[in-house]
């Protein structure tokens, strides 16, 4: 019985030291850990059930040890989480939940284990409303769409961000946006194309259609008004339609492939969308569209992806009938050619100003598109020559994106700096474009005269008669300047803000305070004085 006493008595001799370890000495052993909680970042209430991702980078180099798989967890009840078992390293934690935007938080550096981490979740909102015609009666099945509206570069850019359709009591619910200024459209009836079989497919309702309307309630997404979603906010948004006889377009796709889906719209001219529904027979080739109230439009049939697509596209006017013998031959897109010329300014007894190499970038950007468009985009060679491959049937804007400035862009008799648009024609290149570049800069210096004007300020060289790149300065305690300033006739203006104003649209600038006028001439300073703002 002695001998017992004394085996357990050296037994816990020696388990007790480790017991009596510090907690330190026991998380040396890798066993640290991270909590904290998961919040509303409106309300700062908790939230529940959030998924919580985990990432971990220890020290080395070896990509086995280094990067550490660590399983997700759930936030509880109470927006709590603990992760445990962790080793030493540096960690970094995503959270997300549906109705919120994801958030994360890094460089969490373990050794000792961290406590009280937050992870602020931003909630998302949404837009209802209903759609109803001219007599207050809900219509069904109209597509909805919600395009997010932002500002780049002085034009507003929409890019789809949510589709729905509106149900039998005309409402439609939007949900899931993030904060941002969108645009609001009823675009015509849940529109799509179709493939069938056989003689041919009926359209339930296709009678009557309606104008595309953005709200509050217009037809031009230039005259939309931006609904400002802040987090968590639900707004409101009924629009009303004009319901009226629509028509048909008839007619054959020619050299399409009939084993590959093909897309068929009806883009509204000055709208650029497409709001319509089309059935298709692959075999054939037989199409129609419905829906399609009179006006003039871009009919567009489309197979394969962006870069080696397939495209026909013809001009179609609808009037009191439906249109009919429609041919819409499938063509591939086309080179698209440019030839640059670069000259230095003239210097001392020359004649002629010399050419240099110039970096220069041609952007193409689609404008019958329903998006925001990605633009097509060529550098030039050795020789200046510009090759943008693969570019679709259709009209273009151009941008060029130079380390001079443009001073001429010519294609075949149209100015593409003044306006014009390159169109391509199916299966046709279309003439080269001529481009000329010059480095003979002006300068602009400036001083801000409104003492009120504000610490955050702007100022805008817009030019004046020729679609050229507007110049934008940033005020420094009460001045600005830019030694890269085209030559030509400019309107300056005072802003207090470049994101939240379209300053390349010129119906926008015709609306603006003040402003002053001045002429820059190459090689040459002007200074000026701007007195007030002009928003």
């Amino acid at each position: 019985m002695r001998s017992s006493r004394v085996r357990i008595c050296v037994f816990v001799a020696a388990i007790l030291p480790l017991l009596l370890l510090p907690c330190t000495a026991q998380e040396s052993a890798g066993d640290f850990s991270i909590s904290g909680t998961v919040v509303n970042s409106v309300t700062g209430e908790p939230v529940r059930q959030a998924l919580i991702t985990i990432n971990g980078e220890a020290a080395g180099t070896d990509p086995q040890s280094r990067f550490l798989e660590v399983e997700p967890v759930l936030a509880d009840s109470s927006g709590t989480f603990h992760i445990r078992g962790l080793r030493a390293a540096t960690y970094s934690l995503q959270a997300e939940k549906p109705g919120f935007s994801t958030d994360s938080e890094g460089g969490l550096k373990l050794g000792p284990s961290r406590e009280g981490v937050v992870i602020r979740l931003t909630p998302l909102g949404s837009i209802s409303g209903r759609v109803l015609d001219a007599d207050g009666e809900p219509v069904a099945n109209v597509a909805i769409r919600a395009f997010r509206s932002r500002i780049r570069s002085g034009r507003r850019e929409l890019s789809q961000s949510n589709s729905v359709n509106t149900d039998d009591l005309g409402r439609y619910h939007l949900w899931n946006l993030e904060p941002g200024a969108y645009c609001i459209l009823a675009a015509g009836r849940s529109a799509e194309t179709r493939a069938y079989v056989g003689q041919g497919q009926s359209v339930a309702g296709s009678h009557e259609g309606f104008e595309p309307v953005y709200y509050p309630g217009t037809g031009q997404k230039v005259s939309a008004t931006p609904i400002k979603m802040v987090p968590g906010a639900a707004f409101e948004a009924d629009l009303q339609v004009v319901m009226q006889p629509a028509f048909r377009v008839r007619g054959v796709l020619r050299g399409h492939d009939p084993t590959r889906a093909v897309t068929i719209q009806a883009f509204r001219a000055g709208v650029g969308i497409s709001a319509a529904r089309a059935t298709v027979n692959p075999a054939s080739g037989r199409f129609e569209i419905h829906d399609l109230v009179p006006g003039t439009y871009v009919i567009r049939a489309t197979q394969g992806e962006r870069g080696a697509q397939a495209r026909a596209q013809r001009e179609v006017r609808i009037g009191g009938a439906d249109v009919d013998a429609v041919t819409l031959d499938m063509a591939s897109g086309v080179d698209v050619k440019a030839v640059v010329q670069s000259h230095e300014p003239q210097t001392g007894s020359q004649q002629e100003p010399q050419r240099r190499r110039s970096f220069t970038f041609v952007h193409l950007y689609e404008v019958d598109a329903e998006d925001a468009p990605k633009p097509f985009v060529g550098s030039p060679d050795e020789r200046g020559n510009i090759l943008i491959s693969g570019v679709p049937p259709g009209r273009y804007r151009l941008e060029v994106k130079s380390d001079g400035y443009a001073a001429s862009v010519l294609a075949g008799g149209q100015d593409l700096l003044r306006g014009g648009l390159l169109v391509v024609a199916p299966g046709v290149a279309p003439p080269t474009i001529e481009i000329v570049t010059r480095s003979d800069f002006g300068a602009v210096t400036g001083t801000v005269a409104d003492e009120n004007a504000g610490p955050d300020l702007w100022a805008l060289l817009a030019p004046v008669g020729a679609v050229a790149t507007p110049v934008t300065m940033d005020v420094q305690n009460g001045k600005f300047e830019s030694k890269r300033v085209a030559p030509g006739d400019y309107r300056a203006y005072l802003l207090n803000s470049l994101d939240t104003i379209e300053y390349a649209n010129p119906d926008v600038l015709s609306a603006l305070r003040g402003g002053e006028s001045l002429r820059v001439a190459a090689g040459e300073s002007v200074e000026i004085v701007l007195k007030e703002l002009a928003q």
